[in-house]
């Protein structure tokens, strides 16, 4: 369960047209997709974004896992106007004040497009505080390297990035949405959960129409905002899932949340390439074949072509092609056939 804080500059070198219109534009597109992304591929994670300008730092959003609020949050800086200087050191320390109480796996993004920061105090002392606190931080340049942002990467053990250009940058955005490898001797956190079931009798209990995460807003649809879930220690009523009760603080997941978020523990193991010549050598008795004794994919249930490659699972030894493998490894996370012979 990962928590990040992703640091937007909004200092005045957000305006600067290198970036097709402008460095804003182009930087809130990409963390638009980052956000969709990250939450996919880490649905009981949560997030917060923090923007500096003016020499200040301002908490945009808190963490939290519903990305609808993180985009909408987004939106309004389209129209937001960027001025004067950044403050690294006062972003970051607004970013530890609230992960040092956290979990580990703690991270903090830094997207930066001025080439100073105008801070309050000694930003190394900072640095060392997060180091400390074991708190990783990677930073993104939408310009050029500064010292300071590669000392700050290399010291909390994140990563330093320079883009090119816009795709560049989603390029790089995208490294960060698989959670980084932890160390051997981190220590375990337990995080209490709960799997919230909706039935039609639980529907009839509600006391309001409107789910928690709802109930504050003006004008939001009754349909969108149905109640459809309760929160089995308060019974508070949510509309999707995941996430946190704002009642009692139980984080309320669904199994296949925690199946996409445990995949990354435990990787799909590469398939092996397999020759046409070394396919007509294989025990037929080991390979799946039609009637007519053609050879098959046992995902698509496509003829294989015998002049091209196939990819054979190393544990179930069932033979794929190009696209299932693809498949397999970048969206299903496990093999089909092993999960039937090994469940």
């Amino acid at each position: 369960m990962r928590h990040l804080f992703l640091i937007i500059d909004m200092s005045s070198a957000m305006q600067v047209q290198d970036l097709k219109p402008t460095r804003l534009v182009c930087t809130l597109r990409a963390v638009a997709e980052f956000v969709r992304d990250y939450f996919d591929q880490n649905p009981i994670s949560q997030l917060g974004i923090i923007v500096t300008a003016d020499r200040q730092a301002e908490r945009l959003t808190e963490l939290s896992g519903n990305p609808r609020c993180h985009l909408a949050a987004l939106e309004t800086l389209f129209t937001r106007p960027c001025s004067g200087e950044p403050s690294l050191q006062n972003a970051l320390t607004l970013a530890e004040s609230r992960l040092k109480y956290t979990p580990h796996h703690s991270e903090i993004l830094v997207i930066m497009a001025s080439l100073t920061t105008c801070d309050p105090g000694d930003i190394h002392k900072t640095i060392q505080s997060l180091a400390t606190n074991h708190i990783r931080c990677s930073v993104v340049s939408l310009a050029v390297e500064v010292f300071v942002f590669r000392a700050l990467a290399q010291i909390t053990q994140g990563q330093f990035h320079v883009i090119l250009d816009e795709p560049h940058l989603k390029t790089v955005l995208k490294n960060f949405i698989p959670p980084p490898a932890a160390t051997v001797d981190a220590p375990a956190t337990l995080i209490r959960m709960a799997f919230p079931h909706s039935e039609t009798f639980d529907l009839r209990n509600f006391s309001t129409v409107l789910c928690m995460c709802h109930l504050n807003q003006q004008g939001c649809s009754t349909d969108s905002s149905r109640p459809q879930y309760a929160c089995p220690r308060c019974c508070a009523a949510y509309c999707e899932l995941p996430v946190e009760c704002s009642v009692c603080g139980l984080t309320l997941v669904a199994a296949p949340h925690l199946a996409r978020a445990y995949h990354h523990l435990f990787p799909l193991d590469a398939f092996t390439p397999i020759s046409p010549a070394e396919l007509r050598q294989t025990n037929p008795d080991q390979l799946p074949r039609t009637e007519t004794g053609i050879i098959t994919c046992a995902g698509c249930d496509v003829v294989l072509p015998e002049h091209l490659t196939a990819n054979q699972c190393p544990k179930c030894h069932a033979l794929f092609c190009n696209t299932c493998d693809a498949f397999l490894h970048d969206t299903v996370h496990s093999c089909p056939t092993c999960i039937l012979r090994f469940p």
